[in-house]
């Protein structure tokens, strides 16, 4: 199960039909793994009462790079860093 859901990130594109769900999941799945990778954190385990909302906006921008380019080379936007600066676990 995402962290985000569809219907959110489907928002914050601007999308309203289900043609690309699957794939939009797929880049959720990454967008969250990439995310944990960064933070240094089991998103899920230090966040159980959800994620603050930096990081959900996160999420949807890194979804949104990679969709707009279906996957290619999509780093996340140079906003990423600053707004997950406060829930990076630099002791690990």
């Amino acid at each position: 199960m995402s962290l985000i859901e569809l219907e959110e990130v489907k928002r914050h594109l601007a999308i309203s039909h289900g043609h690309d769900d699957d794939l939009l999941l797929t880049f959720i799945r990454t967008a969250e793994g990439f995310a944990a990778q960064y933070l240094r954190r089991d998103l899920k385990a230090d966040f159980p009462d959800g994620l603050p909302e930096p990081i959900k906006t996160c999420l949807s921008m890194h979804v949104f790079a990679l969709y707009t380019s279906r996957g290619g080379d999509a780093p996340p936007p140079p906003a990423y860093e600053v707004m997950m600066a406060p829930y990076r676990n630099l002791a690990g």
